[in-house]
């Protein structure tokens, strides 16, 4: 976003971005976020654990959210 060109008013403002500039921000950002970290952060708040008690040790353990996607169980 900051690196964008900047238009501007008459006035001297910044013109308001576009639409399609400000889709095309959203889905950038949208795409850059880790699909693992996600996962391992429902895991930690133990919305997504298993029900047996195995990913117990998940709950509150921040360190995991750290960890490669390839460790996830």
């Amino acid at each position: 976003m900051s690196e964008s060109l900047r238009e501007l008013t008459t006035a001297g403002r910044i013109k308001m971005p576009s639409y399609e500039t400000v889709v095309n921000w959203v889905n950038r950002s949208w795409n850059a976020i880790d699909i693992g970290l996600i996962q391992r952060s429902f895991k930690c708040c133990g919305i997504s654990n298993k029900h047996d008690g195995t990913e117990d040790d998940w709950i509150f353990n921040y360190e995991r959210l750290g960890q490669a996607k390839s460790e996830i169980a």
